[in-house]
């Protein structure tokens, strides 16, 4: 480099600059990074294209990452099937884990017969591949398969995608009827990541005695069963547990009726919601035992991981009454091991150890107007136990919880208001014991957040419940 004595003071290219030597113990020099590659740096979040290369060190201790459990982001406004090419799609987290079912409608009568694919998109639904699933069955029924000409329920993990949604990859999952003749198949998927998480179970249609309604279905995770009945006469249902892998050998498994005063019983002859414990079998099914005139299935359900609720199923309840006497008991059909010491003035105990036919814990679910609506779920005083909303629309919506039996909406207030978050299934807490509604209970889904909203929403809402 030339040196030029001449250089007059102030910034000079290289050439013309005088060579400055730095001492050994010279202080650190600070530096004004104004330009890379030519592009001003300023403070504040930038593009990629407009940031600085990052170097981790070797020895970069971890970086957190912030994740959220894998779930389903936007739930189908239909989940039915009947004609060719019909589809039902899901959009989830990839990765995620997810329980999908092929089942019959409330109250069926026929099969459905046909084919349905499985199928998944990665390109936001532009083009779809087949998806292998698993099917959650019997030994021999357990190959996977990327088609179903059957009720089933079946296994998979999400594939890996590039389509983000709220922060998360996200892949398109559905059913798709390649091949159509009678009949209407349902198609329900559920994140296996979901604590509690209640999943519908396959039914087959049918009342030949001797015939699988239910399964077999692995047990494995499965905290308890339920089947609501609408209409029974002399059919007779028996749950059955197992753990011969050839499946030539069952036992009858107790069932009860939910939220019935009876004690557990060995097979559903009246029409009620019943649940049983699969708990210690590998597999599980509900088999016709004998062959009846009526036979109408609503729905069956399992629940994951939830505690189950003390009942007289598996063991016997103690109960101590002082001080007193008992003036009427019907039926007491078995004490065992004991003596009654002293009871205190119960009066009119009836038919203990029966079979209650009423108050069973009932389901529902529907899919709301985009023009806000009530639904009734019970005109009367009652319990609601669970309640979800799934929710499709780009923006929140609000659910509407009335204690009145015909609230008029824009002008009634609601007793209940939860903000459904935009494209989310949102299940909204509600403790073992249910909440109680001492009128009605009836809700709808709007709009806006004011208690006595009537806003539009662009597309219906799909709500499913429970109740007593």
């Amino acid at each position: 480099m030339a040196y030029n004595p001449n250089n007059a003071n102030g910034q000079a290219t290289m050439a013309n600059s005088a060579p400055v030597v730095i001492a050994s113990d010279q202080s650190n020099l600070p530096e004004n990074l104004t330009q890379v590659g030519g592009s001003a740096i300023s403070l504040g979040q930038k593009a990629v294209a407009a940031s600085l290369p990052v170097v981790l060190a070797s020895n970069q201790s971890d970086v957190p990452v912030a994740t959220s459990p894998a779930a389903i982001v936007v739930t189908p406004t239909s989940n039915s099937m009947a004609a060719l090419n019909a589809t039902v799609t899901y959009q989830v987290e990839a990765g995620a884990g997810l329980f999908l079912t092929l089942t019959n409608g409330p109250g069926a009568t026929t099969a459905w017969v046909g084919t349905v694919t499985f199928q998944y998109s990665t390109d936001a639904g532009a083009s779809y591949n087949s998806l292998t699933v698993m099917p959650v069955a019997a030994p021999a029924n357990s190959a996977a398969t990327t088609t179903a000409t059957a009720n089933g329920l079946f296994f998979v993990s999400a594939p890996p995608a590039t389509n983000v949604v709220a922060g998360a990859s996200t892949v398109y999952i559905r059913a798709n009827m390649t091949a159509y003749t009678s009949g209407t198949v349902y198609f329900f998927a559920q994140s296996t990541a979901v604590p509690n998480a209640r999943f519908l179970l396959p039914w087959i249609y049918s009342v030949t005695s001797g015939q699988t309604l239910v399964g077999p279905i692995e047990a494995t995770g499965i905290s308890e069963v339920a089947i609501q009945l609408s209409a029974v006469t002399t059919t007779v249902l028996t749950a059955q547990g197992s753990n011969d892998p050839t499946l030539a050998t069952w036992q009858t498994i107790p069932v009860i009726q939910s939220n019935a005063a009876a004690a557990s019983v060995t097979t559903m002859t009246a029409a009620a919601t019943y649940r049983f414990n699969p708990n210690g079998y590998k597999w599980f099914r509900i088999q016709v035992t004998t062959t009846g005139t009526v036979l109408t299935v609503q729905g069956v359900a399992a629940v994951l991981g939830q505690q189950v609720v003390l009942n007289s199923i598996g063991g016997d309840l103690g109960v101590t009454i002082n001080s007193g006497t008992v003036t009427t008991v019907s039926t007491v059909s078995n004490i065992t091991a004991g003596t009654i010491t002293t009871v205190g003035s119960v009066t009119a105990v009836a038919a203990i150890n029966s079979v209650a036919t009423t108050n069973g814990l009932s389901i529902g679910t529907v899919v709301t107007t985009a023009t806000p609506a009530t639904t009734s779920i019970k005109a009367t005083a009652g319990r609601l136990y669970h309640i979800s909303v799934g929710n499709p629309n780009a923006t929140a919506v609000y659910l509407k919880i009335y204690n009145v039996a015909a609230p008029t909406l824009g002008t009634t207030a609601a007793n209940m208001n939860y903000l459904i978050p935009a494209t989310s299934q949102t299940t909204i807490p509600i403790n073992d014991i249910g909440i109680f509604f001492s009128t009605a209970i009836v809700f709808a889904v709007t709009g806006g957040i004011s208690l006595t909203d009537n806003t539009s929403i662009s597309a219906g809402c799909a709500v499913s419940y429970s109740w007593i």
